[in-house]
């Protein structure tokens, strides 16, 4: 009695056994099937950027040179003026215009199929955020030169007959140095764009003045002084900005290998940013050891890409009240020891001579040197942005104040990708039995609720075995 006892238990504990071990084994191969199926994708992606650059060069100088001469007449007293403008202005200017044009490209395809199901290939293409920039680096040199003569003869009334000879000498000297930039932000276009920007105003900086100043009374040299004016010099770069784009891109996807009936190739575009998908069939009597050989080329086509600059110019603008009153202050001090500002015969004219004289320095000023400057450049060919670009370039034509900056290619070679798709068993490789299981017993979860069902019986097994034997 007590061996067939032995011989039952021992049978509850080989059924106990056996069953654990299925349970082990069905939950070891549905975790490793669901893992295979997450990684079962194959994804290639890049970012490029397709921006370029345009330098140009703006270099020169203008001279002018006015003169004037007036006489008058009035009882008692007879006089001349004459007023000689001269201005030399002298720039150079280096500009860098060009985009960041990024754009992203994702392919993911399958790295396994069965045979006779449709395999999906999906290509996504994004804009990423980019700019439109300009920048500006040089020097302007501005130098104004002005001579004021003014003759007087006095005579009747009862006067000596007396003659004086007055001559003012100014020179006006503006020296700016720059480095600055400007930009915006665009989308990398896929598509149409166009938009146009106007005046913008590109700040260069805040400089001062340094003035000479000469006087001399009847040919003798009485004021000689050296004046820093306080008063800032504001300088802007001007221009309009017209951005006009038409772009595409055109992926070519071939599909080859021997487990399809045929070559498969698809033509995709995109006018927009997006993810485009295509569906490959596998042949029903593709085997195991068969493949398919895909590749993705990605093309960026430009049918026009432009960034126009236009009405270029530099603008010297200063407070002109500002600028006239502290003016005026110092040359009233510098000339306060002066002859015609000491001696009390003269001293009635001064005003009148520095009014006519300070009324014309302000309007050639005002015409001739705070004004508007427009900036002929020469412009060089545009080239990629990732391009070296140590070497010179050749030049175009001075093309009036107008730098065009436009895409130096008419097509970007954005990716290429191939793969291999792995043909594999209907049985998930190999022979053998699958045995489906419900959502909720698949992964971590599964695991757990099968290894605590599994503990389950092995505890109550346990406990009944222990009864029997007692």
């Amino acid at each position: 009695m007590k061996n067939i006892k032995t011989g039952v238990t021992n049978m509850r504990y080989k059924a106990i056994i056996l069953t654990t071990f299925l349970i082990l084994s069905l939950a070891i191969i549905t975790m490793p099937k669901v893992k295979a199926q997450e990684n079962n994708q194959h994804t290639y992606s890049e970012t490029r950027d397709l921006g370029w650059i345009t330098t140009a060069n703006s270099t020169g100088e203008v001279e002018v040179n006015i003169y004037n001469e007036t006489t008058w007449h009035q009882p008692g007293a007879n006089g001349s003026t004459s007023f000689q403008f001269y201005l030399y202005n002298e720039w150079d200017a280096n500009a860098t215009t060009g985009t960041i044009l990024p754009v992203n490209l994702t392919v993911t395809m399958p790295r396994e199929a069965r045979p006779g199901q449709n395999i999906t290939i999906q290509i996504g293409v994004d804009s990423l955020p980019g700019n439109v920039f300009f920048s500006l680096s040089g020097y302007h040199y501005l130098e104004t030169e002005i001579n004021f003569e003014h003759e007087m003869e006095l005579s009747g009334m009862g006067m000596e007959e007396s003659s004086f000879e007055h001559e003012f000498h100014f020179i006006l000297e503006l020296l700016s140095q720059y480095l600055q930039e400007w930009n915006i932000s665009l989308d990398t276009p896929i598509g149409y764009f166009n938009e146009t920007f106007e005046n913008v105003v590109m700040h260069l900086g805040n400089f001062s003045l340094s003035s000479e100043l000469s006087y001399e009374f009847d040919n003798q040299t009485e004021i000689e002084a050296e004046l820093e004016l306080e008063a800032n010099v504001s300088i802007d770069l001007k221009f309009d900005v017209e951005i006009v784009a038409n772009t595409s891109i055109i992926g070519n996807v071939n599909v080859t290998g021997d487990a399809l009936s045929e070559e498969q190739e698809y033509t995709l575009i995109w006018n927009s940013e997006g993810l485009k998908s295509i569906n490959v069939p596998i042949s029903s009597n593709a085997t195991p050891g068969s493949g398919v050989n895909v590749s993705v080329g990605l093309e960026y086509i430009v049918h026009e890409f432009r960034i126009t600059y236009k009405n270029i110019s530099i603008e010297i603008s200063v407070n002109e009240y500002e600028f006239e009153q502290e003016f005026e202050q110092e040359f009233d001090d510098n000339m306060e020891n002066a002859t015609i500002y000491e001696n009390q015969t003269m001293n009635m004219y001064y005003e009148f001579l520095k009014q006519e004289m300070m009324d014309n320095i302000m309007m050639f000023l005002e015409a001739y040197a705070f004004t508007n400057w427009m900036l002929p450049f020469n412009v060089s060919e545009s080239i990629p942005i990732d391009h070296e670009h140590n070497e010179p370039h050749p030049l175009a034509s001075d093309d009036s104040n107008t730098i065009e900056s436009s895409s130096p290619v008419e097509s970007f070679t954005l990716a290429f990708s191939t793969a291999i798709i792995s043909i594999v068993s209907e049985t998930g490789g190999g022979g053998g039995i699958t045995i489906p299981l419900p959502s909720f017993l698949q992964g971590i979860t599964g695991l757990i609720v099968i290894s605590s069902v599994v503990a389950a019986i092995i505890v109550i097994a346990y406990v009944a075995s222990r009864r029997n034997h007692y």
